[in-house]
């Protein structure tokens, strides 16, 4: 994903970070909630400002609908097309929608983060059956283990 400018600041989307292996599993699910709460603040952050260039965008449509209608006595219909070709305005909507590209690419992380925690979840409960297979099954614990038996099987073997 690369980087991405949130206002004046470089946001790294890391591709990495959403990786969940039984290697890092620990590493992932223990600095999951502090990466978490950071795309979270830049995800509001991009909110916050693609709001102001939607603001900047409708105030200024609609001062230059009034320097159309107004001061060119234009017909409404008139007044708005020209409005909406002005290329101040055009210039507006262009800040507008690459903020809101932004936003969008920081919350489609946030949900790329929220698929690798279940992952994350998902392959810790796969671990911890295996785990529960494997002690259950496969390997004795000490005190299941009877020693009279594994020692008459020995005396067997030298006989």
């Amino acid at each position: 994903m690369g980087k991405i400018k949130v206002g004046s600041e470089e946001v790294e989307l890391d591709e990495k970070l959403l990786i969940v292996t039984m290697e890092n599993i620990n590493e992932f699910l223990s600095g999951y909630a502090s990466w978490y709460r950071y795309y979270q603040n830049k995800h509001s952050d991009a909110s916050l400002i693609a709001r102001k260039y939607t603001d900047k965008h409708a105030a200024l449509l609609q001062a230059k609908f009034k320097q159309y209608k107004i001061d060119g006595g234009y017909s409404d219909k008139m007044a708005e097309a020209c409005a909406k070709s002005d290329e101040e305005v055009i210039k507006a909507q262009e800040n507008m929608r690459f903020t809101e590209y932004v936003k969008d690419e920081i919350w489609g992380y946030l949900k790329s983060m929220d698929y690798a925690h279940a992952n994350a979840l998902q392959l810790c409960y796969n671990m911890r059956k295996e785990m529960d297979k494997i002690g259950g099954s496969y390997v004795r614990h000490s005190d299941d283990i009877d020693y009279n038996k594994i020692e008459a099987m020995y005396k067997k073997d030298k006989e």
